[in-house]
């Protein structure tokens, strides 16, 4: 099993391999990260406990396509700042071993920027696979996550949404399984709590130079690699899940 966190940083590069035969499902998923990213970080925008109208427009936007490919959706709500946030939780229930773990993870939340690439990228991706896995029979259960407050200034801190997860997880005693990664992320609270994790990144800061600024727009992201690593998790997220 495995914690799989999506934090979209950065697909704005570009692949060294030769350009891929794009299949008319890719031309479908590379339309829908589009459309979901330019909803979050062009339509929305800036998003977070601060701009807290527009946090919940987001949370409302990722509700609504989880539930329209067929998913029940939970929320994992808590007081903050005299408001109240949440995780959304969709949930794809194993058939063998449910009680088995594995989370897909990203956050949807900004840090005083638009947010493209941090994170709505990364949403976008989170979407996709769920999309992708939803009529796929799996032993284990499968939790996508869209997590609050990942950003500044509850980095790090018991205020992320996926500390609160965590750390409820760890009450639970619930069994969630992992691979090593980066604390750069989201994944960081579930180390915390003793559950390995690994975040999917292009190294954020140090290669987009439109990282946590202005200009981490729509428009300047590279959608039809974003789409080939999502092919790539896929095939992750079949093997943990067998």
């Amino acid at each position: 099993m495995a914690f799989v966190i999506l934090k979209g940083s950065t697909f704005g590069w570009r692949f060294w391999s030769r350009p891929f035969a794009a299949t008319e499902e890719d031309s479908q998923s590379v339309d829908r990260l589009k459309a979901h990213v330019y909803q979050l970080s062009h339509e929305i925008g800036e998003r977070s406990i601060f701009m807290y109208e527009r946090l919940e427009e987001a949370a409302e936007y990722i509700t609504k396509d989880f539930k329209s490919i067929g998913y029940d959706v939970e929320f994992q709500e808590y007081d903050l700042m005299n408001k109240r946030v949440k995780n959304i939780i969709a949930i794809k229930i194993g058939t063998q071993r449910p009680d088995e773990i594995v989370i897909v993870g990203a956050h949807y939340d900004t840090c005083f920027n638009p947010g493209a690439d941090d994170n709505a990228s990364a949403v976008a991706g989170l979407l996709e696979l769920a999309r992708f896995m939803y009529d796929k029979k799996r032993d284990c259960t499968i939790r996508f996550i869209a997590f609050v407050n990942e950003e500044p200034p509850f980095f790090k801190t018991d205020e992320m949404g996926s500390s609160v997860y965590a750390r409820a997880a760890r009450s639970r005693r619930d069994t969630i399984g992992f691979v090593p990664g980066v604390d750069f992320s989201d994944n960081w609270s579930f180390w915390r709590e003793g559950y390995p994790a690994v975040m999917i990144t292009d190294t954020a800061f140090y290669r987009n130079p439109n990282y946590h600024n202005s200009t981490d727009t729509h428009e300047t992201l590279d959608y039809a690699s974003l789409a080939e690593v999502l092919k790539g998790l896929r095939g992750v997220l079949i093997e943990l899940t067998k």
